[in-house]
């Protein structure tokens, strides 16, 4: 599952650099966060997968409105700088390259640590001061790594 996943954000980021059309682009980066959100599910970082969800569809959308008004107001497209063809086929292939030996090389095979899991466990009533685990871990120690 998560080999196909890998193969989807590769993808992604390659159409990503091929987009010259700005507003497909952002389509393209939303795609991308997605997707990177549930490569952050798969990994047990639901909090993180879900701020990494909720910022990109705010931003998205901003960013989408903020273009088509200026795209309005200027009367046309944005203009980009014409690169050669087989320059930007080079990039493309290097960096997608460069992600998948990335995100091949640094996927977990072990079980994951669980010092911290049996740090909050331990101690979230003396620093928190609540009597539920969960909520003293999301709101004492987790809400600062998901909103900062």
């Amino acid at each position: 599952m998560i080999h196909a996943l890998l193969f989807l954000w590769i993808a992604s980021a390659f159409f990503i650099i091929r987009e010259k059309e700005i507003v497909r682009l952002i389509i393209y980066l939303a795609v991308f966060s997605l997707i990177t959100s549930l490569c952050f599910l798969l990994f047990s970082a639901p909090d993180v997968a879900i701020a990494e969800a909720v910022i990109s569809t705010f931003s998205t959308i901003i960013f989408i409105v903020a273009f088509e008004k200026y795209r309005s107001r200027i009367g046309r497209s944005i203009i980009t700088k014409k690169t050669p063809r087989f320059i930007k086929h080079l990039i493309c292939v290097f960096f997608c390259a460069f992600l998948f030996v990335l995100f091949v090389r640094f996927i977990p095979d072990n079980d994951a640590n669980s010092y911290l899991k049996d740090q909050y466990i331990s101690m979230f009533s003396h620093d928190i001061g609540g009597e539920n685990a969960v909520t003293a871990i999301y709101l004492g120690y987790r809400v600062y790594d998901t909103l900062f």
